[in-house]
């Protein structure tokens, strides 16, 4: 299993953002798939997605509470609100790039956006699909078995 996960590290991120962001539709298309055409379309869909919400990113200093303490990240969120409820918890110190009708001060969820798969990675990934299509079930799972980046802080 580490093997996938090192190999497709970016379309189990893909993924995982979309676990983590509860839009398990996409996912469970890709996971449940029973050919390599349906896999291909669950995954051009959710890189569909992924461009979407980075055209309209915002970049964001956000102190975020620890158990070490109150740290600083600068993150690419692709989402944020108030009440997202999913994401990075924590108070705005600056917006670095992009508009928000947010500020310095609030506090908000940033759902950092994931990194877009290498054209290496996804054409690896869509050969070793088109050979076995239920290789997508198991990078879903190595997916949803992926601790966030903040889990456990």
């Amino acid at each position: 299993m580490g093997e996938e996960l090192d190999k497709y590290s970016s379309i189990v991120d893909v993924i995982k953002y979309f676990i983590d962001s509860r839009r398990y539709g996409v996912v469970d298309r890709m996971a449940l798939a029973m050919s390599s055409e349906s896999v291909e379309v669950a995954l051009y869909d959710m890189l569909r997605l992924i461009d979407s919400l980075m055209a309209r990113r915002v970049v964001l200093e956000l102190k975020v509470k620890t158990r070490e303490g109150e740290k600083t990240y600068t993150l690419n969120c692709c989402e944020i609100d108030k009440d997202l409820g999913y994401g990075v918890k924590g108070v705005i110190k600056h917006v670095v790039e992009g508009e928000t009708v947010y500020g310095a001060g609030d506090e908000i969820y940033c759902m950092p956006c994931p990194l877009r798969p290498s054209d290496e990675e996804l054409k690896s990934f869509l050969q070793e699909i088109s050979r076995n299509p239920f290789l997508a079930r198991k990078i879903a799972l190595i997916a949803f078995g992926k601790k966030s980046g903040k889990e456990g802080e």
